[in-house]
């Protein structure tokens, strides 16, 4: 009698996780991202601001964070990669391994700063060439007032040569929640146009 109940939970377990993975298949989305970009930059810090709507300071990790959020109907997996100098050999690891690449830079850096960011982004792109992913650029920190405009940061990273993807900017503050709503409208059309491609 009590083999007979396990064999029948286990049954109705099998049966519920087998309906929960056609659930998930046929009606949630996924989406794997990569936040690149060097030290300072507001990576780890804009978690919490795109998915609990709320700034908490969040310090700078030598680690690779990996954070598994829901937006909507979608499953995000974040990859969370450090900017330090040697951290930037990771890049092309979770570049690869992404669907989309969000690329951060303070909007307030000094030029050199400013200039190492254009030179690993354009690197990275060129070393990765023949695996074209849709990106976002971040400038965060606009809430100080010695910050960038997009049309600015269009200019320090040289983004007009990139012609072969999807390019957008955004001038955030994660402090503040400006434009926050903006990257999840990006979010949600990338996860849109990753299921299309994986379906066709």
């Amino acid at each position: 009698m009590v083999s007979t109940r396990r064999r029948n939970r286990g049954l109705c377990a099998g049966i519920k996780r087998r309906f929960r993975q056609l659930y998930e298949y046929f009606f949630v989305k996924n989406l794997k991202v990569a936040f690149i970009g060097l030290s300072d930059s507001g990576k780890s810090s804009f978690v919490s601001p795109l998915f609990e709507n709320e700034f908490l300071q969040d310090m700078n990790s030598p680690e690779v964070r990996i954070h598994e959020k829901k937006m909507d109907n979608i499953k995000v997996l974040i990859y969370d990669i450090p900017g330090d100098p040697s951290s930037i050999s990771k890049w092309d690891h979770y570049y690869k391994k992404s669907d989309v690449i969000i690329f951060f830079l303070n909007s307030t850096a000094d030029e050199e700063t400013r200039k190492k960011s254009k030179n690993e982004l354009h690197s990275l792109l060129y070393r990765n060439m023949w695996m074209r992913k849709n990106l976002l650029i971040l400038g965060t920190k606009n809430d100080l007032p010695d910050s960038m405009s997009c049309k600015d940061i269009i200019l320090a990273l040289d983004l007009m040569t990139i012609g072969d993807r999807e390019v957008a900017c955004y001038s955030i503050s994660n402090k503040n929640l400006v434009n926050i709503d903006l990257v999840r409208e990006w979010i949600v059309e990338q996860a849109a146009l990753v299921r299309e491609t994986r379906w066709n």
